[in-house]
């Protein structure tokens, strides 16, 4: 049977601990959705690989 993501989560291995087996559908881990939680992350990410993206805008470094 087809089966599709739905809007919050994902398809990933069905095995122990998400890590192997055929796709099923997973849900997000706590805190996976929180906005805050997501700026932080992408900032750290920047400041660490020296590549500025700005997503208020939508656009991608140059190089992209």
């Amino acid at each position: 049977m087809l089966q599709y993501a739905r809007s919050g989560g994902f398809i990933g291995p069905a095995g122990r601990d998400q890590t192997s087996g055929s796709p099923e559908p997973a849900g997000l881990p706590a805190g996976a959705d929180d906005p805050a939680e997501g700026r932080r992350l992408w900032a750290v990410s920047e400041q660490l690989t020296g590549v500025p993206f700005d997503l208020e805008a939508g656009t991608a470094p140059s190089w992209f």
